[in-house]
């Protein structure tokens, strides 16, 4: 049976972002948010550990706010700081942007708790469903085609200009 990968939905998702809410605008795709001013995270032992990771999806909403997309085929409650982590990066980097920064996860499969977590932690939950998606193969073998990758730069730049 053929299974498809994060970067697989990664890439069908980013082709049609309407498939999980009208209006979506790509800002950017494995955005790092890694630096070494960022200490808002602490492992187990109590040592700041930055705000390391990779937004999978960076948008802009119909209403202007920041999204950020965590795209997972197995969820467990994990997943959760990992994605509750993001804004906080957000909010230092781009310190002039007065937006709400709004957190969903799309997942195929996933624990009992996790939709239950993300309702708890204002995070938006959508079951994918992978039969759909398979028919949805991306044109392209690249992330984004070469149109989206120029108005998805255009608009991050933009942003950048303005918040940072």
């Amino acid at each position: 049976m053929y299974r498809l990968s994060e970067k697989q939905i990664e890439e069908i998702l980013i082709e049609d972002l309407d498939l999980i809410e009208p209006g979506l605008r790509l800002l950017r795709n494995q955005y790092r948010t890694h630096h070494e001013g960022c200490k808002f995270q602490t492992n187990l032992y109590g040592h700041h550990t930055g705000c390391r990771g990779t937004i999978d999806i960076l948008c802009l909403d119909q209403r202007n706010n920041l999204v950020v997309i965590e795209i997972k085929l197995n969820a467990n409650s994990n997943v959760i700081s990992q994605i509750n982590k993001y804004p906080q990066f957000l909010k230092h980097n781009f310190p002039l942007y007065q937006g709400e920064f709004r957190k969903i996860l799309c997942c195929i499969n996933s624990a009992k708790e996790v939709e239950v977590l993300c309702n708890q932690n204002n995070i938006r939950f959508i079951q994918l469903n992978s039969k759909i998606l398979k028919y949805s193969k991306p044109q392209t073998n690249l992330c984004l085609n070469e149109l989206q990758f120029i108005e998805s730069h255009t608009l991050f730049k933009e942003f950048l200009l303005s918040y940072s």
